[in-house]
Formats: structure tokens, sequence, C-alpha cells
């Protein structure tokens, strides 16, 4: 997974190797009970029938396979993928996705349950759209969605540590609405989805959202096919996002996951379910790539430095900075040395 690297600098190919090298065998299990609103993750079972999902996967097979493999970044799939106009409804039930718009509607826009305010993401809810989702329609809805995608993961397909969207992007993406149309166990093995530290455990039918900024990741799959249907959210503009504390609220999901009972960065094996885990070295990786985004270069100098000591080779990466260093020491490159050490 490191082949097409060669356009890379030398640090970037270490950061993505190290990365790499801490993907599944290093995956960080949340306990059953952890709350779907500290993730940012709403979930709303059984939202959609088995005939509904069989239709859905029917409907979107119409568009053309389109392989996806990027092995720089960790990506195998085949996408169905609508970004026409066709994905526009006027509400008068031409559009062939409306009904599946509806639906996505009626649970965003729900009233939560007592006590459950922040877990159903609905007006109030973990979830950030870029806009009141609670006064939206089905033509105003279609109209925040960047595409329509169908994913295919069969075989050893994968799709590894990422975020959709970070700031200055310009894609406006705020929120994965995802529909889970197979059955895990039943049509597929492996390919779970993991949000940050939750295993969200979607079975078919399923409807969640979560924040496109948010790390996460699909597990390789083992056998069998998996199908997702998936509404890429926009906001309109930039502001839209920056006026509801977007990424302020990405940045302190990328600090709770990243940072240990210590209040520093969690680099070490920490005792979790199965063992002696580590925090996903990506994580440190992709949170140093969103500070970069905003301009901050030494915060996010200091997040990929973590993301090598979060691996197994954390010190053959420190001896290879530190020679790197020396180096330069020796040649009177002493401001040049720095960022090395």
């Amino acid at each position: 997974r490191v082949a097409g690297m060669k356009n890379f600098s030398r640090v970037q190919v270490l950061v993505l190797v190290a990365a790499l090298l801490t993907g599944p065998t290093h995956s960080f299990e949340a306990s059953s009970t952890s709350s779907l609103a500290v993730h940012g993750v709403s979930l709303h079972r059984g939202a959609f029938t088995q005939d509904e999902c069989d239709a859905i996967i029917e409907l979107m097979k119409r568009r053309p396979a389109e392989r996806d493999v990027r092995e720089s970044e960790s990506v195998s799939r085949t996408n169905y993928f609508d970004a026409t106009d066709a994905r526009y409804s006027d509400g008068d039930g031409k559009c062939p996705y409306e009904w599946i718009y509806e639906r996505v509607l009626e649970h965003a826009q729900a009233q939560p349950p007592p006590g459950e305010t922040e877990t159903c993401g609905g007006f109030k809810g973990a979830v950030q759209w870029g806009f009141d989702v609670g006064k939206v329609g089905v033509r105003e809805f279609s109209r925040k969605l960047d595409f329509v995608l169908l994913h295919e993961f069969e075989g050893s397909d994968f799709f590894d540590w990422h975020t959709d969207t970070k700031p200055g992007d310009s894609t406006g993406r705020t929120v994965n609405v995802n529909v889970m149309l197979s059955e895990p166990g039943e049509d597929y093995r492996g390919g779970g989805l993991q949000v940050g530290e939750l295993d969200v455990r979607p079975r078919r039918g399923d409807l969640y959202f979560y924040p496109a900024s948010h790390p996460h990741k699909v597990e390789d799959i083992l056998g069998g096919r998996r199908y997702t249907l998936v509404l890429a959210v926009a906001a309109e503009a930039e502001e839209d996002r920056a006026r509801g504390d977007y990424w302020a609220r990405a940045d302190a999901n990328f600090e709770r996951i990243t940072t240990g009972a210590d209040g520093k960065p969690s680099v070490k094996p920490v005792s979790g379910l199965g063992g002696r885990k580590r925090v996903p070295s990506k994580w440190h990786l992709l949170f140093g790539e969103h500070l970069l985004a905003l301009g901050k270069e030494a915060e996010a100098d200091d997040r990929f430095a973590d993301s090598y000591a979060a691996t197994d080779e954390a010190h053959q990466y420190a001896a290879a900075f530190d020679e790197d260093g020396q180096r330069l020491v020796a040649q009177g490159q002493l401001g040049a040395s720095l960022p090395f050490f």
C-alpha cells in the first residue's frame, strides 16, 4: 500500500509508512457502552426495510461502475456515483432518490426520546450539518448534496483511516449520511465501520450520520460483498461551517481521541479490549494535516512527530531523524536541523 509515492518527500513517505504500519492490527475498539453522541454519530436502527435496501442497490447500480483503487491512500472499492442534476428533487416525485431523502429527513428531524437529546442527532444533536436540518424540505436538502454514491466492497477491499474534508478544501462537506444495505456476518465478513474509537456495527437497513471531518475507516473485507449508500452533505459556503463551530468541534474530537489519560498525546500502548493496543498512528497524522490546513504549522509538526512515536518502529524513526539532524549540524545548518530533532 505504499505504491505511487515516488513524488513524495522523504518526510511524507515516512509519515505515510508509519501510518500504514499501524493499520488494522492496531485498531482501537470502543466499549459497547460508549455514547454515540460523544463520537458524533447518530444511529437509527431499521430505518429502511430489506426490500428497500434491495431497491436502493438496484437503483444505484444503474450508474456506471468505477473501480477505485488508490494504494497510496489505502483505498480499494467499487463506486456507483451520481453527481448529476438527477440527484436534485423538486418535490414532484420525479427524482429517483426523493423517497430516500424523505426517509433521511424524517429521522434527522425527529425529536429524540427523553434523555437522548444528543444521541439521536436531531435539532441539537452532535452531528453538525452546516444548516438547520430541522427546517429544510426535500427540495432544499437535495441541493445540499455534493453527490450520491453506492460503495461496493468485496474480496480484500478496504478503506483505511481518513477524513472526507479539512479546512479550506472548498468541498463544503459536513456530514456523511449512510445507509447499510448488507447484513454483516451473512452478506459479508470483516468490513466493520469505525468512527474514531467507536465500532458502529450497523446492520442492514440502519441509517447513520457522522461528521465528514471525523477519522473513520472500513476494515478489510474478508469475504462476501458489502454495500452502503452515501449521501455527501455539504454546506453552501465555508462561512456556514465556521459559523457552526464545525472546525472547533473537529479540533476537539481530534484532541479527545489522540490524548491519553495524562493529558498528553497518546503514543504508547494502552490497555483495551483484547489486550494492549495503540491509538492508531494515522489519527495523529490526520490531526497534523488538519492543523496544517488551518495554518498551524508548529502544532502540525508536533502531531506528525507523534505519528512516528505511536508506532512499534518509533526508535528507528527517531534514529533516522537524529542522523539527518546531526548531518545538517555538521554542515552548519543549525536552523534547518531543528525540525529533525
